[in-house]
Formats: C-alpha cells, structure tokens, sequence
C-alpha cells in the first residue's frame, strides 16, 4: 500500500488537520476617510485635516475647523464638506477668492472637489486623498507636539509667532490696528514655594484655561514661556483692547483655584502694546513694548493693565 505523504507543516496530524488550528476570520477591511491635505507651502505639507459629512469652515481665525495661516486667506474663507460620495466646497465671500484648478469660485456656490482638482486659498495649494485614518493620526499628533505646549494645552511660542506674522501682514495691508498683550502670573515664585511645583503647575493650567475663555474667535493666544502668557488681537480699536486686556485680568482674579483644598488666590498683570498698519514697525517691536508695559505694571503694584 502506498503511504500518504503530507506537507512538512510543524504541529499537522497525519489526517491533515493542523493542531490547535482555529479558521480565523477575514480581517475588518479599512475604512478610507477623505482627507484634505496640504501640497504647498512646503514647510506644511505634513498638515492633514479629516472631513466631516457637516460643513467645516476653513480660514485663518484661531480655533476654526481648519486653521491655515496665510494673510491672504479670510477669517472664514471657504467651507467643506463630505457628503457620503462627494467632497462639496463653497467659498464665504473671501476677500481674496476660492480657485480649484486655478478658476475663482463663484462665492456661495458649491461645486465638487475630485481627488485630481487642487484647490487654492491665499498660497496654499490642497488636494482630496483618501487615507487611513490611523496613519493621519500619528501625523496629526507629531504636529500637535509640535505646536501645542504640554503643560496648559494651548498653543505654544512658535505655533504664536507663526500665526502672528500672518496677522502682521495682513494689518499693515489694511492699515487697521493691531494689539500684543503680554501678561505675567503675579507672585507666581511664591506660588511654587508655598505649594509646591504640582500646584504651580495646575496655577498655570487654570490661568490658560480662562484666557482661552475670554479671547474672541479671531484672538491668538499662546504660552509665552513660564508663566507669561500672549495674546494678539486684531480688527478692533485700542479702546477695545484695553477693555478685553480688563476682562482678562478680572477673569483672573475672580476665578477660584483650588489645590488639595486649599484656595490660591492667583492675580495677573498686563501690558498692552498697539501699532496701526500704516505706522512703522515690526512684530519684534510691538511684543518688546508690551513687555515694557507689562514690567511698568508690575513696578506699580500688580493686577493692574498698563498701556
């Protein structure tokens, strides 16, 4: 009698059957999600935005849908959305226009977005790709490690002067007013002495999260660097900026913290500096007068704005 041959699998019984072999299913397919992506400029082509089956805005306002900083994009410059099967854009009344494939759009009117039409706002240049949605999501998190400080969770330094070049520019083409206010937690060294560093730490979180309660949509805030925090207001007139550069402060000093049960009265002091477009100067400049005004503030008593 001829004997059966089988295959040299490791763990297989002679009937053929492989020991403790259990049919696995198929693997759940990966769902690809429509992503609008950015081609240019080149330092930002890592930047990534999914879309969603309900409008998102994009423009250059601080905490919009999708944020991109260029002078030449609007506030809120165009939306997008994806309803299922399409990618539908339609642009706000931009001040500059909305172009896919290098034709403007005709404001309020949407047309469909193909994977292969670039669309076009200020100098950027995006496309449609459809991707994995885990993949973006590690892109996404070394952008936010980047431009996201780690204690408050706010924007940092570099993500601040960033946006606020974009917003330089923009003031000294339309000659309006723009504002830096610069402020300091008070007795903040006391603070970490008496508490201890945790509950400097948690100081600091509290503060940031009321300023990013007071500023307005358009309003740029970002951790300076230790306790000094950073707003760049735009669009409104000195009086005003000394009214939100109040609101800001009385924020502050109403606000209860609370560490381990024990109340930390926390104040902080500002400076406000303010430079119309038409007038000469830099952004270095008007952030070191704020500064100059914030350590005016602090020689003459605390919790207090200086202009």
């Amino acid at each position: 009698m001829t004997q059966q041959s089988f295959s040299a699998f490791p763990g297989q019984n002679q009937d053929g059957t492989v020991i403790g072999f259990t049919p696995q299913t198929q693997p759940t397919p990966i769902i690809a999600v429509p992503y609008l992506v950015v081609l240019f400029p080149i330092e930002t082509q890592h930047r990534r935005f999914a879309l969603r089956k309900d409008p998102q805005t994009v423009g250059r306002s601080q905490g919009i849908d999708i944020e991109l900083f260029d002078e030449q994009i609007s506030r809120k410059h165009c939306e997008i959305y994806w309803d299922g099967l399409n990618i539908i854009v339609r642009d706000l009344g931009s001040t500059n226009g909305t172009f896919v494939d290098g034709t403007r759009l005709n404001p309020n009117q949407p047309i469909i977005l193909a994977p292969d039409n670039r669309l076009q706002l200020g100098s950027f240049v995006l496309k449609i790709e459809y991707k994995d949605p885990s993949e973006i999501e590690r892109e996404n998190a070394l952008f936010e490690a980047a431009t996201t400080d780690a204690l408050t969770r706010i924007p940092n330094r570099r993500f601040f002067l960033e946006r606020a070049r974009s917003e330089w520019a923009a003031s000294k083409r339309s000659a309006r007013y723009i504002h830096a206010v610069l402020l300091d937690v008070d007795f903040f060294k006391k603070v970490n002495d008496t508490y201890g560093h945790p509950a400097g730490d948690f100081v600091l979180r509290e503060v940031a999260s009321q300023l990013n309660k007071v500023r307005r949509e358009e309003d740029l805030l970002a951790r300076w660097g230790g306790e000094e925090f950073i707003f760049l207001l735009a669009e409104i007139e000195p009086a005003q900026a000394l009214a939100f550069a109040e609101r800001a402060r009385k924020a502050i000093e109403s606000h209860r913290i609370v560490w381990e049960e024990t109340r930390i009265p926390v104040t902080v002091s500002l400076g406000l500096a303010s430079i119309q477009g038409t007038q000469q100067g830099e952004l270095d400049h008007l952030i070191a007068q704020a500064d100059t005004k914030l350590y005016q503030a602090k020689h003459n008593g605390r919790n207090r704005v200086e202009t």
